[in-house]
């Protein structure tokens, strides 16, 4: 490029970016003002995956953070928390007489899966939620397979699954394998 054209661009991105500045002095003739906004942006990179069990990357993280839910969730704004999600509580353990320990999640009855190209819309059950936690821990079809070794998910009926974990474990341990992160998604079956 010559050295004017770089110029004249140069000068043009620096009105343009002024100009983009102090509109919102100028207020808005939209009649729309009143109304709230929802925006969502995510980054430009190429996605590698959707799947929220293989998702690492921010690019991908990005997008399965928007689109997918836990049984349980970080509280927004605080981190330290964990709340229900797709869970109507957060489940308390019970200690099996074999050794085990069980944890069991009651599951909204208002979630809904996705519709996609090959199927509608349709109520979230406890079938899709064992599904993705087996899922979650199988090695083949997760990144975080390990962190369920040994747990068995097991649909007690359409809107309760329990877990059973070979040792018992804190709720600081157990409880953010299960929320809106890595293996915590869960993924509709169909």
């Amino acid at each position: 490029m010559t050295h004017r054209r770089t110029r004249t661009i140069s000068f043009l991105s620096v009105i343009l970016l002024a100009l983009t500045a102090i509109g919102p002095l100028f207020g808005s003739v939209s009649a729309q003002d009143d109304r709230p906004v929802l925006v969502h942006a995510t980054n430009s990179g190429d996605k590698a995956t959707f799947d929220p069990h293989l998702a690492s990357g921010t690019q991908d993280r990005t997008v399965v953070d928007m689109v997918f839910n836990g049984l349980l969730r970080f509280k927004p704004g605080d981190a330290s928390v964990i709340e229900a999600d797709l869970a109507t509580e957060v489940p308390e353990p019970v200690a099996e007489a074999d050794g085990t320990q069980s944890w069991t999640f009651a599951l909204r009855t208002d979630a809904t899966c996705h519709a996609s190209s090959a199927t509608e819309a349709y109520p979230l059950t406890a079938d899709d939620v064992v599904f993705s936690l087996q899922k979650s821990a199988n090695s083949d079809t997760s990144g975080v397979a390990g962190d369920y070794a040994g747990f068995e998910f097991v649909k007690v009926d359409d809107a309760t699954v329990k877990v059973v974990v070979p040792t018992p474990l804190g709720p600081a341990v157990f409880l953010p394998k299960f929320a809106n992160y890595g293996g915590g998604y869960i993924i509709c079956q169909q």
